[in-house]
């Protein structure tokens, strides 16, 4: 007779298959983002959101208001909104908290979210992104910016890994490495993602040979000190005020 027992009727182990999405050259972000903030949507925003803080699609549609710490400059994203259930902090650059500022004229009173969706109290559909972007004529997706924003940390800044992968809130397989980063690293995720913005947001007319490295960062350049050190950079919109409404 065959062996029924749970032992023998147990599943061998599955391999995790690892899924890649297509993503933008991270050279080409800020040519993609100045194409993107040619015209102003609730759509257009959240993509650009979604862009500088390198989140997830789905944490992006569903931000709150009472989310974000304007003051503080961070959104914070609870843990029933994140794919690993562990609450994640993002620190807000300047250029975030200015597509903040530009979303907060469509703020709606019967919804808390930020990019709200056409029907009342939804946020955008799961699909509005990627027609979005097929719209503009790219083949990428949007989870793939997250790719973009991994690879310019590696290949243009001198970050520490650790750093980015905790700006993408990935999950530590190594119990030592976990133990490492019990820290959130805020203060230099804060300077990473400020220079992320930066990037993002400066179209160079010559490209320079690396971008700012953690020290180098602490405050937005001047439009004047980001021409002298770019090359020539065009900064793409003003940095925020606030308070927003």
């Amino acid at each position: 007779m065959p062996n029924l027992s749970p032992r023998a009727l147990r599943l061998p182990p599955q391999k995790t298959t690892r899924v890649h999405f297509s993503a933008l050259p991270f050279g080409e972000v800020p040519a993609f983002l100045s194409r993107l903030r040619s015209r102003e949507t609730i759509s257009r925003l959240a993509l650009e959101f979604l862009v500088l803080t390198a989140a997830r699609s789905g944490e992006v549609r569903g931000v709150r208001w009472d989310e974000i710490d304007l003051a503080a400059r961070l959104w914070s994203i609870p843990a029933e909104r994140m794919k690993a259930g562990r609450a994640h902090v993002v620190p807000l650059s300047s250029a975030a908290l200015d597509c903040l500022a530009r979303a907060a004229r469509y703020r709606r009173e019967d919804s808390p979210l930020v990019f709200p969706g056409r029907q009342r109290g939804q946020p955008l559909s799961d699909m509005a992104l990627t027609r979005l972007l097929r719209e503009m004529g790219e083949t990428v997706t949007a989870h793939g910016f997250r790719s973009s924003f991994r690879d310019w940390v590696a290949e243009r800044t001198h970050f520490a890994p650790e750093v980015a992968e905790m700006a993408l809130a990935h999950a530590i397989a190594s119990q030592t490495e976990a133990a490492y980063r019990r820290g959130n690293l805020l203060k230099k995720r804060r300077e990473c993602m400020e220079a992320w913005g930066v990037y993002c947001t400066t179209v160079p007319v010559t490209a320079p040979a690396s971008w700012p490295a953690a020290s180098a960062v602490h405050s937005p350049p001047s439009d004047a000190a980001g021409r002298a050190e770019g090359g020539g950079q065009i900064p793409c919109g003003p940095l925020p005020q606030g308070p927003f409404p």
